[in-house]
């Protein structure tokens, strides 16, 4: 009996033993599970972060490519008015109206170099006449109208008072 209780004492003791362990082990196991957790709930958070900053990217993305798609179309539209526009010239008749406009560019230039020609026969004229001017005795005219002043005052003096 006593190696009954001995092994009872002693598989009791295992028995305590191995609970003991498994304590351990379900601490163990809980600290793990409550460690996976947690990184479960970082990776989830950074997750939702990281989907929240794609689709404010994408939002951003989808905002430009809309504004580009706009300019294109405005861009499209302006090319498409210049070309009706391009369409729409007379070729023809711009082109007589240019052969018009160098045509009178010809005469008016024709006109200003006759009028070259008249203003230098102007300016010679004008040269000959302050040659002729300088060459005037201005003192000699002085005098003689000073003479003709002297003869006249008396005659004219006489006329006032028979006058």
């Amino acid at each position: 009996m006593e190696l009954i209780e001995q092994r009872s004492v002693t598989d009791l003791k295992n028995v305590q033993d191995a609970l003991s362990e498994l304590k351990q082990m379900e601490k163990r196991n809980l600290s793990l599970n409550r460690i996976k957790m947690i990184c479960m709930a970082v990776i989830a958070s950074m997750i939702i972060i990281a989907g929240t900053l794609m689709m404010i990217s994408v939002r951003r993305f989808v905002k430009k490519t809309e504004e580009v798609a706009v300019s294109v179309k405005t861009a499209s539209d302006n090319i498409n008015a210049i070309a009706k526009d391009l369409n729409e010239i007379d070729y023809i008749d711009l082109g007589r109206k240019l052969q018009s406009i160098v045509d009178s560019a010809d005469e008016s230039m024709k006109t200003v170099g006759a009028s070259a020609g008249n203003l230098e026969q102007l300016i010679s004229d004008s040269k000959t006449t302050m040659e002729r001017l300088k060459s005037l005795d201005i003192d000699g005219l002085n005098d003689g109208i000073n003479t003709l002043n002297d003869i006249l005052a008396p005659l004219a003096k006489f006329f006032n008072l028979i006058g």
